[in-house]
């Protein structure tokens, strides 16, 4: 009993030394997952830009737009202009976003 004490005692004494490390999960990706890069707000803003263009001759500031949300692989963003807004859902799919849905 005396010995079982001691030792213990000695790891109770060592264990504010013992480095408390997360194990590191591996970075893998399922084949059918898609990624989102990194920059994603500059690529969604791009997008969104392009799409204003298609739509009106005047120049668009980066202040009409808003992106609201990107979770993963999906975006929203709120377009405002001569006083009209329009939501604008996108999604990242083959390397670039792609605008799904205008309300």
């Amino acid at each position: 009993m005396t010995i079982g004490s001691v030792v213990l005692a000695g790891l109770l004494a060592m264990a504010p030394n013992w480095a408390v490390v997360d194990i590191p999960y591996p970075d893998a990706v399922g084949s059918g997952e898609a990624q989102t890069p990194a920059n994603a707000e500059t690529q969604v803003w791009d997008a969104l830009a392009s799409y204003a263009r298609s739509k009106s001759v005047a120049p668009l500031r980066r202040s009409d737009i808003v992106v609201t949300r990107i979770d993963g692989n999906k975006a929203a963003a709120r377009v405002s202009r001569g006083g009209k807004s329009e939501v604008i859902y996108l999604e990242y799919t083959a390397g670039e976003w792609k605008i799904l849905k205008i309300e």
